[in-house]
């Protein structure tokens, strides 16, 4: 025997309201970390990003971003 329905299906907020919180994922900026990593053994490669690219295997564009970041945060001299 079918139990009777006491009330409506939820209406759209309150469906909303009972599903479970979408998790944010974010790629960590690794690069950064690796450029900072390189540049800690080897200090020097910080005025040629094409060698830091490609000791790193990176594309040198985004070396360059990671180096010009560096230099904003202040922990690097050019």
């Amino acid at each position: 025997m079918r139990r009777p329905l006491d009330k409506a299906a939820p209406k759209m907020p309150e469906r909303i309201k009972m599903l479970a919180p979408t998790p944010i994922v974010h790629d960590p900026p690794s690069l950064l970390g690796d450029v900072r990593q390189a540049l800690s053994l080897r200090p020097a490669l910080a005025g040629y990003p094409a060698r830091l690219a490609e000791y790193l295997e990176a594309e040198e564009r985004a070396v360059r971003e990671c180096l010009e970041v560096l230099y904003l945060e202040g922990r690097l001299c050019l």
